[in-house]
Formats: structure tokens, sequence, C-alpha cells
């Protein structure tokens, strides 16, 4: 066995995601591994997931986690619910070969590889808590036959339990477990991150030139958005802005990237409105090199996140809001949770009304309250009106503001100081 200081273990258990290429969680995984990487630590990994992607980053030892293809008549959740088994066995290799100081897991459904491993190994677990799956299978999962709640229930509590420490990606998150019973001593909460060299609009001022030029926009005020199309995103309410917006402000235009549950209806209902459909671009699901090359063509950008359908907190960090920022663009963006407290200080609404804004004042981005349409509107058309000293001082406000605090290395620092 050999014996290296400063070795992790990083599991991801998603069994449906083998060929996931974009999307927040896969940025997650490429921001905290290259993170480790950087900051000494030799990654080992064992993964499920976005495989492709993975190849590209600095892994010592990979092993891929199969399901045996005999139990693909169990479907995701069945498949889910044994994937405990199989992945363990299948980690074990690395676990063997490398003395890991711990095990990294990114919590999947009905999963706990990392407590097993965690447990036969005598290693502790650092457990990524995106969300709870006892409250996403209720309300966004697309399999409603098949519930095994009360499985999803036991196998998120006995993560939580094994795991010394939680890494809760916002405040909401930490204030659901501590109700739950987790001692708030092993939550730590830490938001989401951006990787503010490859997210840097100097680097991508070529690119910016040459997707402006392909796409024949130029001359136009871009609006960009990114995400996965998918419940929580907003990409309704963008679908009723962008006619209103375009008929308010000439020489607008929206890029939309990403794909997504929604993406089919979001596109036709754009397409179907021949007005929207002349400003709209859709690139589909792309890569991550891509997509960031698609948003440095963006002068702004638009996140209408939306609350949780129960009336709770909103939990989610999302990992575009960082990108966004990253970049140097205006952002307009729902008054929410974290997104509000990253977005801060802000304008809002009755600020915009009453005065022209100081170049020289310091503020981040624009934050409308959710499920505001005309609000969305409103903002943007001003946005689009101001003098262009103004829309750079938000996006140079908003880019120091990530460089200072939201880095990758960052994230991940504060993950070695919480596990050491």
């Amino acid at each position: 066995m050999e014996n290296e200081a400063k070795q992790i273990l990083y599991i991801r258990t998603d069994s449906d995601a083998k060929d996931l290429m974009a999307g927040g969680s896969v940025s997650h995984t490429i921001g905290v591994i290259t993170g480790f990487h950087n900051l000494g630590y030799r990654v080992v990994c064992a993964s499920s997931a976005m495989l492709k992607a993975l190849e590209q980053l600095p892994i010592y030892h990979f092993v891929e986690l199969i399901m045996p293809a005999w139990l693909s008549f169990l479907g995701c959740k069945g498949n889910a619910l044994f994937s405990t088994i199989f992945f363990a066995w299948q980690a074990a290799v690395l676990c063997n070969k490398h003395d890991v100081d711990f095990i990294y897991q990114r919590y999947s459904i009905l999963n706990c590889t990392g407590a097993l491993l965690g447990w036969w190994y005598g290693k502790k677990l650092i457990l990524e808590f995106n969300s709870s799956k006892v409250w996403t299978d209720a309300y966004w999962s697309p399999n409603k036959k098949i519930k095994m709640r009360w499985l999803v229930r036991l196998i998120e509590r006995i993560n939580i339990t094994y795991a010394y420490r939680i890494i809760a990606v916002s405040q909401p998150i930490r204030n659901m477990l501590v109700k739950g019973g987790v001692n708030q001593k092993k939550i730590i909460v830490n938001p989401n991150g951006v990787d503010t060299q490859l997210f840097d609009p100097e680097k991508l001022a070529k690119k910016r030139e040459t997707v402006r030029k392909a796409l024949a926009i130029e001359s136009k005020f871009v609006f960009g958005f990114i995400g996965t199309f998918s419940y929580w995103h907003g990409v309704d309410e963008l679908a009723q802005m962008i006619p209103r917006i375009a008929a308010l402000s000439d020489d607008v235009h929206f890029l939309l990237i990403g794909g997504g549950p929604l993406h089919q209806k979001i596109k036709n209902q754009i397409v179907n409105d021949n007005f929207a459909n002349s400003v709209t671009t859709f690139t589909g699901m792309v890569p991550p090199k891509e997509a960031r090359e698609y948003l440095s063509a963006c002068d702004a950008f638009l996140s209408a996140t939306q609350p949780n359908p129960d009336g709770s907190p909103f939990f989610g960090s999302p990992t575009k809001l960082f990108e966004y920022m990253s970049l140097g663009k205006p952002i307009i963006a729902s008054d929410l949770e974290q997104i509000a407290q990253v977005i801060n200080p802000a304008l809002r609404l009755e600020d915009i009304a009453k005065k022209q804004i100081n170049p020289r004042e310091s503020v981040v981005g624009i934050l409308v309250k959710p499920n505001d349409v005309p609000g969305f509107v409103k903002a943007a058309c001003w946005l689009v009106k101001q003098d262009t000293q103004v829309q750079k001082k938000l996006g140079d406000v908003a880019r120091s503001k990530a460089c200072a605090c939201y880095t990758w290395i960052q994230h991940v620092q504060n993950i070695i100081d919480c596990s050491v």
C-alpha cells in the first residue's frame, strides 16, 4: 500500500449520469477536484457520472463505478438503491491502494458508498450536501409512481449521521439539517464557486468577438442565461420576459444556453412567437468550454430563480450566479436567500425609480422579486438604456466580489480547514 500524505478519495455516485457533460453539478465537481489538486492534494476518484469530463481533470487514479447491466430492469431508483453494494466494492480498490486522508462524496439519492467505505477503512467522510433527497424526490422527481420515500429518508439519515463533516451549500440547508437533529458543529456552510481564471472576460475577449460575429449579434445588447432548464431556474418566466423586453428595447438579443426537462417546452413557446423567436438563440446543451465562450458574448445576465414550491426557504447556491459575476457583466437576479446575500449591495426597482446611478457606486447587481415578470422587464430595459460606464461598473464590482470571495480555491480551502 502506498503511504503518501495529502490524498483524498472523491466519490460521485449518480447512477444515471454517465454522459452528463454540463450543468451546475459538473462545474462543482470540476471545481472541487481541481481545487484539491491546486492545493497540493493527490486526488483519487471513483465516479459513475460525467466520465468524459473527468478524463480531463488532474486525477491520479480513477475507477469507473458501474451497475451490472442485468439490473437495468429495476429503473433509476432500483439501481440507485443497490448501487451502494456494487460501488463500494469497486471503489474499495482505491482504498486498498491509497492511504487517503479522507473520503469526499457528493451525496446522491439512495446511496451511502462513502459512509460504508469510511466505516470499513476507518476514514472520515466529508459529505457534500446540495439538497435533501427526501425533499427533491417529493417535489422535483419525474418518477411519481415508485416512491420508496421511507428508504430515501433512511439512507439520507445514514449519510448525515456517519459524516464527519457536512458541506452545506447554503444556510437554509444548514437550518434544515439542524432542525432534523444534526449537530450544528459538524455542518459547514460553503457556497458554490467559480474558476475566475477560466471565467476571465479579458482572456475570453477574442472568443466574444468570434461568437458575436458567428451569431450576427455584434451590434446587439445580449442578455444571457445558462442552466439545465429545470424546475427552479425560472425559464417559464424568461419566456414571458423576452418578447416584452424586445418590444420596449431596440437591438436586444437573448442567448439561452443549456438543455433539460423544460427546454423543448420553452423553445416551442418562443418559436411560436415570431417576434420573440427573431431575437432569441438557443444553443442546446454544450460542453463547459463552449458554454464559457457563449457566455462571454453576453452583455448582461438574467437569473429568474424560483422559490421552493412548498414555501420553504430557497436552499440553492446556483453555480451560474458566480460564473456570471466572474465574467464581469451586469446581473439581474431573483431576490432570494443566498442569491440576495451574494448580490449585495444591490439595486432594486425602487432604487432605479428614484435616481440615475452614480457610476462610481459599488453595486454588485440588480435584484427583483421572484415571479415579478414586469419587474424583470423594467430592470432589463433600464439597464439597456444606461451609459456604458454604469454597465461596466456593475460588471467590474461583480467580478471583484467573485475573485475576493467565491473562487473554488477558497471553497476547497474551507473544506480542508474543517477536515483536518
